[in-house]
Order: structure tokens, then C-alpha cells, then sequence
């Protein structure tokens, strides 16, 4: 988004404002639909508003398609990574941070930090998907197995920061009492 404003300036760049020689300037007001001095509030760049927030009860249809949140679609873009999550969950990274993932992966495997078998069991178990045109992604028996996830049954979608997290309804009681439980003690 750009912003026109001056008169009568001249034809040079100072701090990111591009002065025209017809008389106006020009200057960034926002990247994305966040205004410039929200992006940059606090030091803090455009990654840092783009985390996933939020938590969200949906069903899944007989077809096994879960429809994603549209705050979510949005930040993931035309395609995505979903992988077998810890204590019964799937996790769904960007394609920008999948690749991180697997970048880091492989040189803890390098340093022998992790075992190739660790490495191949996350490569093995990462599935590259693009969601349809409704917003919604598949999720196979294997991952609905994993999750104890039912076709037509309630599927709980949250925000985990860099990625996305789908489990069951009971999984994420259990977990947001214990996290819950945790934070009130060490908030004290």
C-alpha cells in the first residue's frame, strides 16, 4: 500500500520516502493489510504478526476434507506440509517453515546429533498437500488414524505459533487443562 503526499520536493530517497520530481512523495504505509506502523511496532518485523493464534472447532466431512480457518488459508498460501504431530496430533507447517524443519533435521543429522532413521521417519511421515479451492485439505486414513480423528466427527484446529495443530476434541481437553494447570502455577 503506498501513501502520495508533498509538494514541490525533489528527486532523492531519504528513509525509505521516494521523492518524484513532479512534487509528490511516496512511502510503504503497509505490506499485506498491515498498516506500517503496526509491522513495525516495537522493533518487530512482518514475520512476527504472522503467527498461527487461535483455536478453532470444526467438522470433518464424509470425504475426510477438513476446511481450514480463513485467518489460517490466508498465512499458508497454496500449499502446505502435513506431518504425523506428537501425542496424537497432525501439524500443518508453511512450505517457508517445513523447509526449515527439514534444513535443521538434516544437519542435526550431519552433526550425528539424530539418527538417519530419525531423519528418514520424519521425511517419510511429511506429506506436501495444496488445499481445494474452499479452503479445505484431505487428511488420509493414516494421519485420521493417528489423530483418532472420525469422517464427520469434531476436529479441534489451533494455532502453535509456526504451525497449525489438528486433534481430537479429547486430546485438546486433556492437553489445555494440563497446559492450563501448568500455567497458573508458574504464573503464581
Amino acid at each position: 500500500m503506498l501513501e502520495c503526499g508533498g509538494v514541490g520536493e525533489e528527486n532523492v530517497a531519504l528513509g525509505g520516502e521516494y521523492r518524484l520530481t513532479f512534487g509528490s512523495w511516496w512511502g510503504i504505509v503497509g505490506i499485506r493489510g498491515i498498516p506500517d506502523h503496526v509491522r513495525q511496532r516495537s522493533g518487530r518485523n512482518r514475520r512476527a504478526m504472522q503467527k498461527f493464534l487461535g483455536v478453532f472447532e470444526r467438522q470433518l466431512d464424509i470425504k475426510g476434507r477438513l476446511a481450514l480457518p480463513a485467518t489460517y488459508r490466508a498465512r499458508l498460501g497454496t500449499s502446505c506440509y502435513l506431518t504425523l504431530g506428537t501425542d496424537n496430533s497432525i501439524e500443518v507447517f508453511t512450505t517457508e517453515k517445513f523447509e526449515e524443519e527439514a534444513d535443521r533435521m538434516q544437519e542435526l543429522q550431519a552433526r550425528g546429533e539424530i539418527s538417519m532413521d530419525r531423519l528418514r521417519a520424519f521425511s517419510a511421515r511429511a506429506l506436501a498437500i495444496e488445499p481445494d479451492a474452499q479452503g479445505r485439505i484431505y487428511l488420509d486414513e493414516r494421519l485420521r488414524k493417528h489423530a483418532r480423528l472420525e469422517v464427520r466427527g469434531p476436529v479441534m484446529v489451533m494455532g502453535r505459533l509456526d504451525r497449525i495443530e489438528i486433534c481430537s476434541v479429547e486430546r485438546y481437553d486433556r492437553s489445555m487443562a494440563a497446559g492450563e494447570q501448568e500455567y497458573s502455577e508458574t504464573s503464581s
